[in-house]
């Protein structure tokens, strides 16, 4: 019974967020928002492509496997029923675990609960899960607790970097670097990719989403890519009123 109310809290999310995703979408053909708009609506559809995948590919074939350990039981073999039932729990626990990790992809509460650190740890987690990329972080100074808005416009500048390596670059490493300092965030994304030339790409939504975003916070942007990798720089001021 917990476990089918689980699946159904998570249906109940990802319904919920599809309904907003595309709402905003109907909104965006209207022409009444802006790029920064058009960027999330691309982040979400990638993260609901994502679920999809995840729910089919991987939590759906557990389920199924522990399904037809349990039908196939026979009571006859004692030891071998007991080995049944065990792989099935194992099943079972990684599906839930998965379903949990896909619950959290839905929403900003990671942010809200435990902090940007947190939530980039589970970003790169999910990164490393999905076996396409070698990814890392690197966390540099003693972790400062922000500004939740501030941390999640953060957030969504290490997003959209992730959702363009992903989309463009070619890439199967991305690492990722964050130092606290006295009174600025310094971030570094770095990647293995294929580089593109700043002329014909520094006008795309992706690359304006992060600029805005960053100007937002008062932040510094700058860029370097060649045909070895591309490497994204950040240096965010954060002031006494920022902190929670």
């Amino acid at each position: 019974m917990l476990f089918g109310a689980f699946i159904s809290t998570v249906v109940y999310r990802y319904k919920r967020n599809q309904r907003v995703y595309l709402e905003d979408l109907e909104v965006l053909r209207s022409g009444h928002h802006n790029d920064l708009l058009k960027g999330q609506l691309e982040i979400q559809e990638y993260t609901f492509s994502n679920i999809s995948r995840e729910i089919h590919d991987n939590v759906g074939q557990k389920l199924s496997l522990a399904m037809l350990l349990i039908n196939t039981q026979t009571f006859e073999d004692v030891d071998t029923a007991q080995e049944q039932v065990e792989d099935s729990i194992v099943l079972l626990t990684e599906a839930l675990e998965d379903l949990s990790d896909i619950s959290k992809s839905m929403s900003s509460e990671i942010i809200l609960n435990n902090g940007l650190v947190e939530a980039i740890t589970f970003e790169i987690s999910q990164l490393q899960k999905s076996g396409m990329f070698k990814a890392g972080f690197n966390l540099k100074g003693q972790q400062i607790f922000l500004d939740s808005q501030m941390e999640l416009t953060i957030f969504r500048i290490i997003q959209e970097s992730f959702h363009n390596i992903i989309k463009h670059a070619n890439a199967s490493e991305i690492y990722i670097q964050l130092e606290y300092e006295e009174e600025n965030l310094v971030l570094s994304i770095e990647d293995n990719g294929t580089g593109f030339q700043l002329e014909k790409r520094d006008t795309g939504t992706g690359l304006a989403n992060i600029k805005a975003r960053t100007s937002m916070l008062d932040g510094k942007f700058s860029i370097f890519s060649n045909e070895t990798g591309t490497c994204l720089n950040f240096d965010i001021p954060f002031k006494l009123n920022h902190y929670e």
